[in-house]
């Protein structure tokens, strides 16, 4: 019965102190949509980074995203912040190119500087086992210039 009536908070319970000693880092990937696994994770979360698609359609679900975040922050997990706005799938449109600029001047610095470029390589590094910073490609760069940027910020 308690699991019932609290399930925004089983991931949080999982991953107490205990369970994570020794970790720097616990990073935990959600699917785009707003069920129940998303308002666990941001409830066991100590900070957030919302990637984002440089895509019309994306940018209309981050709205719903960020309204999300701010009512577990505000009812459930006090304690969690943003870290960031990551633009993903970038590539050289003018669609691309103006989601960048909303995304710049509705977010500012919370944007990161990193960009992830729009690229097949990823299905194929994961499609291989291969992790992306481990091969030449760009994609491996930009994701070694994240882990900065967010080492950075922490």
């Amino acid at each position: 019965m308690q699991t019932a009536l609290s399930r925004e908070t089983i991931l949080r319970r999982i991953l107490s102190e205990d369970n994570v000693y020794g970790y720097d880092f616990v990073i935990i990937d959600c699917l785009p949509s707003l069920g129940t696994l998303l308002i666990n994770a941001l409830t066991a979360a100590d900070r957030l980074i919302i990637p984002v698609q440089t895509q019309k359609f994306s940018l209309d679900g981050l709205q719903a995203l960020s309204s999300l975040y701010e009512q577990i922050k505000t009812a459930i997990n006090p304690k969690i912040a943003m870290l960031g706005v990551l633009p993903t799938m970038v590539d050289r449109t003018s669609v691309s190119r103006n989601a960048l600029e909303e995304l710049h001047e509705k977010y500012g610095a919370m944007l990161f500087k990193t960009q992830i470029s729009k690229s097949v390589e990823a299905a194929k590094s994961s499609e291989n086992g291969t992790p992306l910073c481990m091969t030449a490609h760009k994609l491996g760069t930009e994701y070694d210039n994240l882990a900065m940027e967010v080492l950075s910020r922490c």
